[in-house]
């Protein structure tokens, strides 16, 4: 027998957004999950006390009541999705505090995502949910495939950015 330990539930907001120099998101936590990926510049996040660095192409998830706040910093700003989501999942602590670089797959899977949830029908939607949880295993796959260490710094010049014509 397969059995699914992922599956999402509900995506409660989505949206892309460009962050100036100096932004900051003070601290907040709530309930559902949240899935932030970085499409340019370099995004500052604090989670459970514990700084990260988002580079392009890299993404994280933040867990329900989990405290998190982000910000940029004097010389640059950022562009990035980010999507809040209920989900049900056996391998809690998997993505935890993870940064993950987005390669080809993952970034062919937001794309195919971004499609769908712009859509207003209920099979779009569906689709949508479908994709977001391939997201999330691809995270996940690429998470645990990976030998390189998560913070490891990427170059602009090896990424290609995937949400900016929206």
């Amino acid at each position: 027998m397969i059995q699914s330990h992922i599956r999402v539930k509900e995506i409660l907001a989505c949206f892309y957004q460009y962050r100036k120099p100096n932004y900051l998101f003070s601290s907040s936590s709530h309930s559902y999950s949240e899935f932030t990926y970085l499409d340019a510049g370099k995004l500052y996040t604090v989670v459970d006390d514990k700084e990260y660095i988002l580079h392009s192409s890299q993404c994280m998830v933040y867990y329900p009541n989990q405290k998190h706040r982000q910000y940029t910093n004097a010389s640059s700003g950022c562009s990035c999705l980010t999507i809040l989501f209920e989900i049900d999942i056996d391998t809690p602590d998997s993505l935890k505090n993870k940064i993950i670089f987005a390669s080809q797959p993952l970034r062919i899977e937001m794309k195919r995502f971004i499609n769908e949830i712009q859509l207003n029908t209920w099979l779009h939607q569906e689709m949508a949910l479908i994709l977001l949880q391939r997201i999330l295993i691809q995270a996940l796959w690429e998470q645990r495939s990976s030998k390189k260490e998560s913070r490891e710094l990427v170059t602009d010049d090896e990424l290609e950015p995937i949400l900016l014509y929206i």
